[in-house]
């Protein structure tokens, strides 16, 4: 269980994230959708630390995150939409790299495992700094993933991946998911939250504004007279 409680965050005059209180559960794939600007990545950077000014309570499994900071990131794996993944390193030294620090047992096997999952084997010689935006997303979904962490938040990390990598990711997350991996996903792709989330949360101008369980979606659909997508466009432009 990972539980966001009363979060705010401020810059400056701007309140990015305005007292949003989640509870997400293990065993769940999480989604949390809103347009650009809407605070989630803000709130995703207090959930995984990267943020330390901000209101509220973050807390794993009962462990505030201020007070037990290792233990969060021992737990954790995260994966960003953009990051600095060591450019002179090649890929899979960057990854060697990783699941030294994870101390992974089988290092080799669980490397080769997840560059053959994201399809990586003609990349991981090349020097980072050489790829592509979807080739470096994919090293670091690899080594978020490295470990099998307990919990797996994802911002934005699964743009422009392609469609054999896509399923091969909601493979592992379900798999993940079933062995009670609490996992957040955080996207602006409408379809991609819809179908592989079995938990909503709709984020606007810095609140949670609506949230649906998987299940509920149909019947909902069926009684506002319009699918899922529009009914979300309509949401923001309401508000």
């Amino acid at each position: 269980m990972l539980t966001l409680d009363r979060i705010s965050v401020t810059y400056e005059n701007l309140t990015a994230v305005d007292e949003v209180s989640l509870q997400l559960s293990g065993g769940r794939i999480h989604g949390l959708m809103g347009a650009n600007g809407a605070g989630k990545s803000s709130l995703i950077n207090v959930a995984v630390g990267l943020i330390n000014e901000y209101a509220g309570q973050v807390n794993y499994q009962g462990r505030e995150l201020r007070k037990h900071r290792k233990w969060v990131k021992e737990h954790l794996g995260f994966a960003p939409e953009d990051t600095q993944l060591a450019p002179y390193l090649k890929g899979r030294e960057f990854l060697e790299l990783i699941a030294a620090i994870k101390n992974c047992p089988d290092k080799g096997n669980t490397i080769n495992h997840f560059i053959t999952m994201l399809g990586l084997e003609e990349k991981t010689d090349e020097l980072i700094c050489n790829l592509s935006h979807g080739m470096k997303q994919k090293i670091l979904l690899a080594s978020a993933f490295m470990g099998n962490p307990d919990y797996l938040i994802i911002d934005e990390a699964l743009n422009g991946l392609d469609t054999v990598s896509l399923y091969n990711v909601l493979e592992y997350l379900q798999t993940r998911a079933r062995k009670g991996c609490t996992i957040l996903i955080a996207s602006h792709i409408i379809p991609l939250i819809y179908e592989w989330c079995d938990q909503i949360h709709i984020m606007h101008k810095g609140k949670i504004i609506k949230q649906f369980k998987k299940n509920e979606l149909a019947d909902f659909e069926k009684t506002c007279g319009v699918n899922f997508q529009t009914y979300f466009i309509n949401l923001i432009k309401e508000h």
